[in-house]
């Protein structure tokens, strides 16, 4: 389900001042009608909002957080943690599901391959119950001992679709690299994406 209110505490914190205005201006023309404790008001609304942000992950804060939370994988070379977010369903265009693909991110992860990844962005360009989609960038400083330390490091964007499975948990059905530097990205699963990386 998904709470709108709580992506952000903005709302919550404009009724507040919202709020305290109206009753400051109120006690201060009226105090024989307002009570002192009235103008408590404000603080207690904003401590709510802040509460409810903190304490419900919408959807669209959940879509963030996953995605966060793979590119961290890559660069602990955690692969289980990578499979585990796609969803059964997972299908590239090149053809790959989620057994094909889930081998070659045992095999990258399984050697020297990423020393540092940095989310230069992250936009969610859409949520539903049902599904989501991610767009973000990223920033890898490629291991010293990797096949690919010719190139220090390099700027990625990506494209994650992302479907809601039986558990409640939204998991990756298909991503696509849409930029590799300033070129046009490619499917580093399918046999062109090896032959890529192995002439950098």
């Amino acid at each position: 389900m998904e709470y709108y209110l709580f992506d952000t505490c903005r709302l919550g914190v404009l009724i507040a001042v919202l709020v305290e205005t109206i009753l400051f201006f109120m006690w201060a023309f009226a105090r024989d009608k307002v009570k002192t404790y009235w103008l408590l008001a404000g603080p207690v609304i904003l401590g709510i909002s802040l509460y409810l942000d903190y304490a419900v992950e919408t959807n669209r804060e959940q879509l963030e957080r996953i995605t966060r939370e793979i590119v961290q994988a890559a660069e602990e070379e955690k692969a289980e943690v990578i499979i585990n977010s796609l969803s059964s369903h997972f299908l590239l265009n090149s053809g790959y599901n989620k057994d094909r693909v889930a081998e070659k991110i045992r095999y990258y992860c399984s050697r020297p391959f990423i020393y540092y990844n940095h989310v230069d962005s992250l936009q969610v360009n859409s949520v539903q119950d049902a599904s989501g989609q991610v767009e973000f960038s990223v920033t890898t400083m490629f291991d010293s001992k990797s096949n690919y330390a010719s190139v220090p490091y390099i700027k990625t964007t990506w494209q994650f679709d992302y479907v809601r499975d039986a558990d409640g948990r939204y998991r990756v059905q298909n991503m696509t690299m849409l930029k590799f530097g300033n070129e046009p990205g490619f499917d580093i699963f399918s046999q062109r994406g090896d032959t890529y990386y192995k002439s950098l």
